[in-house]
């Protein structure tokens, strides 16, 4: 099994046992409103070199108060970028649902590893027990910017 395979089996595991997890509340918690969340999300990410990358990533969110949260997440880019992102994000809360990030983190290719830093921002459409977020980022890792454009599927509890 390849390291995207793997990532994207445990990526899944993750979300069947969140998902699985909501089953057994008598009140479910609001994805906007959950203290704590996991998603999972796919994306597309265009370096300034290269060709577009699919990009697998997963996270975990902790709501510090009702505007902050802190988390980490981890992310395979394949393609011609072939790395890791691995990162610590800080995201601010706007509104009903809006999110930006600023993500300090690494990337992990060839063995070396890269200093990041992610600016971006989504917006979370809430149906039920999940939630669907559309994103856009660019990472600016060592000296070149990378843009990514994809979704989260959002599992609060």
């Amino acid at each position: 099994m390849s390291v995207p395979d793997r990532v994207l089996a445990v990526a899944l595991a993750l979300c069947a046992g969140a998902a699985h997890a909501e089953d057994g509340g008598p009140s479910p918690t609001r994805v906007l409103d959950a203290p704590q969340r996991f998603e999972f999300g796919l994306y597309g990410t265009r370096p300034e070199e290269g060709d577009d990358a699919l990009t697998v990533g997963l996270a975990y969110h902790y709501r510090l108060s009702p505007v902050f949260a802190v988390g980490a997440r981890a992310e395979y880019a394949g393609g011609d970028l072939d790395s890791w992102v691995l990162g610590a994000p800080l995201t601010a809360h706007f509104g009903e649902g809006w999110e930006f990030v600023a993500m300090p983190g690494a990337e992990i290719s060839d063995g070396e590893i890269k200093g990041l830093l992610r600016l971006g921002f989504g917006y979370v459409f809430e149906f039920n027990s999940f939630g669907l977020k559309p994103e856009a980022f660019a990472d600016i890792v060592d000296g070149e910017t990378r843009y990514g454009l994809g979704a989260s599927v959002v599992f609060g509890f």
